[in-house]
């Protein structure tokens, strides 16, 4: 009798626990994703298509398969499910344009589970090269003056992470050069004397490069053209 009621009392504890993740008993949320990445020849790119799904823990979901392919390059999961590769096409490592490709997801764990639990969305990748694009600015009366030139520049979408490595003058008055405590800015330092004062149209030429989730550079180059406004009587021009 006491057995019993002991077996009794264990089996009631053990009904009352949450499910396990593998017992796959939640629907999966699948809900669609946009990358922009910077082409750069045939590296693969990890894309976290599951960290805007339902559930989001990687212990709880897994990519279980590619539904519709892209047609340009490779789209695989990986190994962990956690992530989808995309590769460049062998034939076109440099090509650029937008794809699209729709993946399933399903509830993680060791049991297989039931298909309405999964749910597909589709993913769209752009792939675009690091584009430096020309700058202009005017100054007045000071002596310097700073832009930001990394600001307009063609790159992933939020990414901050790009420097300017190097910035020289190509025509005109005074001197251009990279702010020492901000490396997207460049400075320009009006020339002393007449030559300063007289103001008029100086163009720099500098190279940016973008610093993408792995460890390469993707430089560009482009000018910054400034009009510089002429003071104490200068003739400008």
């Amino acid at each position: 009798m006491h057995l019993a009621s002991s077996l009794a009392c264990l089996l009631a504890v053990v009904a009352a626990l949450p499910p396990r993740a593998d017992a796959a008993t939640s629907r999966v949320i699948a809900n669609d994703d946009a990358f922009t990445i910077i082409s750069d020849g045939d590296r693969s790119r990890n894309l976290a298509v599951l960290r805007n799904d339902i559930p989001s823990d990687p212990n709880l979901v897994l990519v279980d398969d590619i539904v519709s392919d892209t047609g340009v390059g490779t789209v695989r999961v990986t190994p962990s499910g956690d992530y989808v590769w995309w590769t460049p096409p062998a034939n076109d490592p440099t090509f650029e344009g937008t794809l699209t490709f729709r993946y399933r997801a399903c509830p993680g764990g060791d049991v297989e589970p039931p298909p309405n639990l999964c749910d597909t969305a589709t993913v769209t990748l752009r792939i675009q090269p690091y584009r430096a694009i020309d700058d202009r600015g005017t100054l007045g009366v000071q002596d310097r003056g700073s832009i930001d030139v990394a600001d307009n520049d063609l790159v992933v979408p939020g990414d901050r992470a790009v420097s300017v490595l190097g910035v020289t003058k190509v025509s005109g008055t005074g001197i251009c050069e990279l702010n020492p405590n901000d490396d997207r800015i460049v400075t320009y330092r009006r020339a002393g004397g007449a030559a300063g004062d007289a103001g008029g149209i100086v163009v720099c030429e500098y190279t940016a490069c973008a610093l993408e989730e792995f460890p390469t550079r993707y430089c560009d180059t482009a000018e910054l053209t400034l009009t510089v406004q002429a003071r104490n009587g200068g003739g400008g021009g």
